[in-house]
């Protein structure tokens, strides 16, 4: 080797055991800049052991990867696994977060207990002053059947209270399945 070649192959060295990934990058992004890495080092002969190429890509990822790290090198073949093994495990947590986080960002925003009571407390005052009103006859929310005697507003009134006592039962719904979900987190 000539003195270009001996210094590209100290700089290709260098560069694989100083590689880190960078918190702005994804893990693809990480991966593809380890495996240019580490390809850029095999063109000088230089050996790299699979373990060795398992255990710097994972010391090299950021923190946030701390858990999936620690559980791949606790499992019985970790000095087994080949780098597309873990490549593909990290794959799969990337994934298995990714869907997380978009479930969670389709979730409906929580209702706080006193909001659906303050919503039903507002359907209940307005069944209790236009139901008992002689001149609205009765009015019924919820089961779609409302018997109104007194013109527009009545129907516009009819149709704000079925639409309240619908709201106000969806918020409970909503409310009590969150709370069951993070009960069953919790355990």
């Amino acid at each position: 080797m000539n003195m270009l070649e001996l210094d590209r192959k100290a700089q290709a060295e260098n560069e694989f055991n100083s590689f880190v990934g960078l918190k702005h990058e994804n893990l693809t992004e990480i991966t593809n800049r380890f495996l240019s890495v580490s390809s850029n080092l095999k063109t000088y002969d230089e050996k790299l052991g699979n373990h060795e190429q398992v255990t710097k890509h994972l010391d090299s990822l950021p923190t946030q990867w701390s858990l999936q790290i620690k559980e791949l090198k606790q499992e019985r073949n970790f000095f087994d696994l080949k780098l597309m093994d873990v490549i593909n495990k990290l794959k799969s947590f990337d994934l298995d977060v990714k869907r997380k986080e978009y479930n969670q960002s389709m979730m409906l925003p929580t209702v706080s207990p006193q909001n659906v009571a303050l919503i039903t407390s507002a359907a209940n005052s307005l069944r209790a002053v236009f139901g008992g009103s002689s001149s609205y006859g009765s009015v019924q929310s919820g089961g779609g059947s409302t018997s109104v005697c007194a013109g527009s507003n009545a129907s516009i009134t009819t149709q704000i209270l079925s639409d309240t006592s619908a709201l106000s039962g969806m918020l409970v719904h909503n409310h009590e399945a969150l709370i069951g979900e993070v009960v069953e987190e919790s355990v």
